[in-house]
């Protein structure tokens, strides 16, 4: 879950798909899920707004809901963005700019 330098670690947690060894496991687990609860703040996008996330400096994730497939249910567009084109040069067909 944590990764790079001790100091300013990358975080990065599936609270669904992880589980624990062990109890101390287990309660630093939820510990950290209760204080990304309780410094979670809401953002409401109307049709046509969009948000960027760093995941580098930000924990995110989407509250639950049940779709209707009426055409108006929210769906998540992703799109991922990267500073150094070089590292993924082996990932592009032809040294192309689409990364598969």
């Amino acid at each position: 879950m944590l990764r790079g330098d001790p100091d300013d670690p990358d975080v990065k947690v599936d609270f669904h798909a992880t589980t624990t060894d062990d109890d101390e496991a287990k309660v630093a687990l939820e510990a950290l899920r209760g204080a990304f609860l309780q410094a979670a703040r809401t953002l409401v996008l109307r049709p046509g707004e969009m948000a960027v996330v760093d995941n580098r400096i930000a924990i995110h994730g989407r509250t639950a809901y049940q779709p209707k497939y009426d055409g108006y249910d929210r769906w998540l567009h992703r799109t991922f963005i990267h500073l150094d084109h070089r590292r993924t040069r082996a990932h592009r067909a032809g040294n192309g700019n689409v990364l598969f």
